[in-house]
């Protein structure tokens, strides 16, 4: 997803969120972990586990975050402007579907809305490998000056 961040968000803010505010479980969250930094995170109603941006992305330029989850090897990577950022080890053992609706810039539709703007956002059903996660950025880029 591409973003540009306004100022005031604050940790919980959401880029992209899969939950209702009201299930247990969530799919997945892409947001904000602090006012300057991107988290990637899952929920299976016990275990969440997160990776963190180390890069800061609250500078009013526009940033691509990509975050993949490789189940065949329970990997879970962030990667800030075409470069892997960050990873951690995806430790969600139970379900994490649910029904509700993908929200962007919202987390649930309830609140913690996000300050600033997206532009083009892509699901895909496997995880990108680097050179695709690199070949999305440098060709979308001339879209985000």
């Amino acid at each position: 997803i591409w973003f540009k961040s306004g100022a005031g968000n604050v940790a919980g803010d959401a880029l992209i969120e899969k939950w209702s505010g009201a299930e247990g479980a969530y799919s997945y969250k892409v947001g904000f972990d602090s006012a300057s930094n991107i988290v990637f995170a899952r929920y299976d109603g016990t275990n969440n586990p997160a990776v963190i941006s180390i890069k800061t992305v609250n500078d009013g330029d526009w940033h691509f975050a990509l975050a993949t989850l490789d189940a065949s090897i329970d990997l879970m990577s962030l990667y800030i402007d075409g470069v892997l950022d960050n990873t951690t080890t995806d430790t969600t053992t139970g379900t994490t579907t649910n029904a509700s609706a993908l929200w962007l810039g919202s987390r649930g539709g309830t609140g913690q809305w996000f300050n600033g703007s997206e532009g083009e956002l892509m699901i895909n059903n496997r995880a990108l490998s680097a050179l695709e996660g690199q070949r999305n950025y440098w060709g979308t880029k001339w879209r985000y000056r």
